[in-house]
């Protein structure tokens, strides 16, 4: 089982403390939670670490059961099964959180998307289509893994058609290829262009990353 290490730092002349990724294990969107919820609720250090993935998810269940606590009959039971079989799946090796291209807040909806927005996290991505590209329309809902079996399936296509057909055929594969290029980036030059846009002079962004997507 994984261990995760604790690491303090100090805000406003408190010492916090958040956990790092294992190594061995690659980021996780088990940390993530854990880490969000710490710097959200806890104006202290808190227990020393180091922690393991058991002791993580006993704490993410027990704000989850609070939220849900708070919020009474407004949660329905089946969604509180779903939140805590998402914390039941939280594997270390695996950030199971899938973008889709239309928006920074746009998901594909899964276990553990509503576990996040259960917990009160608003996620965002860097994944973003232009929406001006001509394939926009084609490709705002697809996945990362969907988009690349829609390329997929374009393959071949050219020989079949006529040469204005061909043309928009190629452009709009070549277009989709440069978005699933981003996808291991995680940030497309439109999300790029736009994030700037939005910082003011004497400003910054921190962006954090996941080598899974």
């Amino acid at each position: 089982m994984a261990v995760y290490k604790k690491v303090s730092f100090e805000r406003n002349g408190v010492r916090r403390g958040i956990l790092c990724d294992n190594p061995q294990q690659g980021p996780s969107a088990l940390v993530a939670a854990y880490n969000i919820l710490a710097i959200r609720h806890s104006s202290v250090y808190g227990k020393e670490g180091p922690f393991d993935e058991d002791t993580i998810k006993g704490l993410i269940r027990g704000t989850l059961k609070d939220a849900h606590d708070l919020l009474g009959r407004s949660v329905s039971r089946s969604a509180r099964r779903q939140a805590s079989r998402a914390i039941d799946d939280l594997v270390p090796t695996r950030t199971d959180v899938r973008p889709l291209p239309s928006g920074a807040l746009s998901f594909e909806v899964n276990d553990l998307y509503m576990l996040f927005c259960h917990l009160g996290i608003d996620l965002m991505h860097g994944w973003v289509a232009d929406p001006e590209s001509s394939v926009y329309e084609l490709v705002k809902d697809l996945s990362p893994a969907k988009l690349a079996q829609h390329c997929a399936s374009l393959e071949g296509l050219e020989e079949k058609r006529d040469d204005l057909a061909r043309q928009l055929t190629a452009y709009g594969q070549e277009t989709i290829k440069c978005l699933l290029n981003d996808s291991a980036r995680q940030l497309t030059a439109y999300s790029f262009a736009s994030l700037l846009e939005k910082i003011e002079e004497g400003e910054f962004e921190v962006v954090f990353m996941s080598e899974q997507i």
